[in-house]
């Protein structure tokens, strides 16, 4: 009978010791190498997401907890998780703030877009990410218009673009 008992205790020891994983579903955000949201992954077990995606800096629940950060180099980022924020942005020293730190300003992306009028085609310069007082957004979009004409000569068109989302712009 002990040789019995002694094994099963020790079975309903490890077993119990053991990591607790769920097959709970979430959505899943995934990213570049370089912390760029391309793709959501839709109703996945955290072992169905790290099958399909092997490195740990991949993939992010969309409903994590998510903050406001200031970065050493002046810069704020709004809405990230803290695994995010550990994964593509520990070198800039993040602190997490208050997203109601700076109540009188906006937080806003913005991007120019070259045209070139004779053949239409177009290029779009990199997001940037940053805090807007409300007096310099007043007076560069009048507080209206997502968009402002940067340059307008005979053969091309630049225009600032603004949006409240970065993928949304208008």
């Amino acid at each position: 009978m002990k040789k019995i008992i002694l094994p099963t205790l020790i079975l309903l020891c490890l077993n119990a010791c053991k990591k607790n994983e769920t097959n709970d579903k979430y959505d899943w955000d995934i990213a570049t190498i370089d912390g760029y949201i391309y793709k959501t992954e839709y109703d996945k077990s955290e072992t169905e997401i790290a099958q399909l995606y092997p490195e740990l800096c991949k993939y992010f629940r969309k409903d994590e907890p998510k903050f406001c950060w200031y970065f050493n180099d002046g810069t704020w980022k709004k809405s990230f998780s803290e695994k995010y924020i550990k994964c593509f942005l520990q070198q800039y020293q993040p602190q997490k703030v208050d997203c109601k730190t700076s109540p009188t300003s906006e937080f806003w992306y913005t991007r120019t877009k070259h045209i070139h009028k004779k053949t239409e085609q177009f290029w779009l310069s990199n997001i940037i990410a940053k805090w807007y007082h409300n007096d310099d957004t007043l007076e560069i979009f009048n507080n209206k218009s997502f968009e402002m004409v940067i340059s307008n000569t005979s053969d091309s068109l630049i225009i600032l673009q603004r949006s409240n989302n970065g993928f949304d712009f208008y």
